[in-house]
């Protein structure tokens, strides 16, 4: 009973927000453009492809559909690179995340909570990534002398959830 009238509460504020919406003709029309072209099931990637080229489009879906979960590679596939995008980003798994592929996500947040296991399976992205550039990259941009630990910087051998952790006092539960 408490789910049902739990799901009929976000059911309402979703289409209460929906309907603000489409009022507003701009977003509206983003909104028609998206969701016409998601029902015919052809060109979905255009349509995705089209809210990350578009500024209008991506604020339009995201007024209305203000949560998503998606994979690193899908959020750079779908979301532009624009500073503050995201009140807040959870990156789930850190241990297996490369640190290339996580730190734009950190640009679209406001707020990011990381969650990993040192644990786990280690990050593999990072075995294919070229040791002399990335100990290149580190040298021209300072990063020996930004970070605590400059190890945990080596996307070779590190994984985000090293990164993140080495600017940690302790585990937070």
């Amino acid at each position: 009973e408490i789910a049902e009238t739990c799901r009929k509460a976000v059911e309402a504020l979703f289409h209460a927000r929906v309907t603000r919406a489409y009022e507003r003709r701009e977003v509206g029309n983003e909104l028609r453009y998206f969701s016409h072209t998601l029902a015919r099931g052809r060109d979905t990637v255009g349509a995705f492809l089209n809210l990350k080229h578009s500024s209008r489009a991506i604020d339009a879906v995201l007024e209305v559909l203000p949560c998503w979960v998606a994979s690193v590679q899908d959020v750079a596939r779908v979301f532009p690179l624009r500073a503050g995008l995201f009140d807040v980003v959870i990156i789930d798994e850190a241990s297996q995340c490369s640190i290339p592929g996580s730190l734009p996500l950190l640009l679209r947040a406001k707020k990011a909570v990381v969650v990993g296991d040192d644990k786990q399976l280690p990050c593999v992205e990072g075995k294919f990534v070229n040791r002399g550039y990335n100990a290149q990259l580190r040298d021209q941009h300072g990063i020996g002398r930004v970070l605590p630990r400059p190890d945990v910087f080596d996307a070779c051998t590190a994984s985000f959830f090293d990164l993140v952790n080495s600017f940690c006092d302790r585990a937070v539960f």
